[in-house]
């Protein structure tokens, strides 16, 4: 089964392209490249590097450590026994707070003049996105798991983000005449309703990194959907399916489970639970 955002670095394009209804022209596509280099190179000097980001949180994790360990045994002891080890953790302190502090000089970087155009130019071209796209007022923002792979020997292999399996992408949803639309304001993609055979509620969670809300996952209104998440930024979720048959081919799309209500209602289609066979 192909996953329907599955992105084949290969041929340059998502396994659900077959469904693509309409793109957007050359010359904006041009410039959506170029705002989004612009913006990937903001990021960078704004943000501190993953390997140093992993840094600053061991340091933290192996000071909280020492400090349980020295709080249950009491300073003296825990200095009689190993003052190298408390020595370590102050050190660590001081290590994590000179990376706290370049990450803060580094964040200075997204509010430069230079950053504010990029993003003025990323606003307009998504604006004229729309247009050409001719996506509706109606449109409702919805997150689906999506990730990229590669072929090696003729097999697939998916290049896994940090840590996680999925990358959370937001995407705009809608229906139109007979078909259930999702973009990602380059290409519009149309699913035949009468295409899609059942969207059902997973019990196994799946990892994936890219959380886009305003409220944190731990906040109770995404309480009725499993939704956790590590130290990290990791998040394990149970995903909705929607699975699509063209032909011989068959389809999955995988949304986060707070937007199973949402695609239901579109297509009509009653959301059901995996069963044990299912799930196997």
């Amino acid at each position: 089964m192909k996953n329907f955002f599955g992105f084949c670095e290969d041929r340059n394009e998502t396994d659900g392209a077959p469904f693509i209804i309409r793109s957007v022209g050359e010359k904006l596509q041009k410039d959506k490249d170029g705002n989004a280099a612009a913006l990937e190179k903001i990021r960078r000097k704004s943000t501190l590097p993953v390997w140093l980001s992993v840094v600053k949180w061991i340091l933290l994790f192996f000071f909280v450590i020492v400090l349980i360990s020295t709080l249950r045994a009491g300073f003296r002891t825990a200095w009689h026994n190993a003052p190298g080890l408390l020595i370590a953790a102050g050190a660590s302190v001081i290590l994590w707070l000179a990376l706290f502090l370049y990450g803060k000089y580094r964040g200075r970087n997204a509010k430069t003049a230079e950053a504010q155009q990029a993003m003025t130019a990323s606003q307009r071209t998504e604006d004229e996105s729309e247009k050409q796209l001719l996506i509706p007022e109606y449109a409702m923002p919805t997150d689906v798991l999506a990730f990229s792979y590669y072929t090696k020997k003729g097999k697939p292999r998916r290049r896994g983000t940090l840590m996680a399996e999925y990358i959370l992408f937001e995407t705009q949803m809608f229906r139109e005449g007979d078909m259930l639309c999702f973009t990602d304001l380059t290409d519009v993609y149309g699913i035949p309703v009468s295409e899609i055979t059942a969207i059902t509620q997973r019990k196994k969670r799946v990892s994936a990194t890219g959380w886009n809300k305003l409220a944190q996952p731990d906040d109770p209104a995404f309480k009725p959907y499993r939704i956790a998440f590590n130290n990290y930024g990791v998040l394990f979720m149970p995903p909705c399916a929607v699975t699509i048959r063209r032909g011989e081919e068959e389809y999955e799309l995988l949304l986060a489970p707070y937007e199973a209500e949402k695609v239901c209602g579109l297509c009509g289609i009653p959301l059901t639970e995996e069963t044990k066979e299912e799930k196997k």
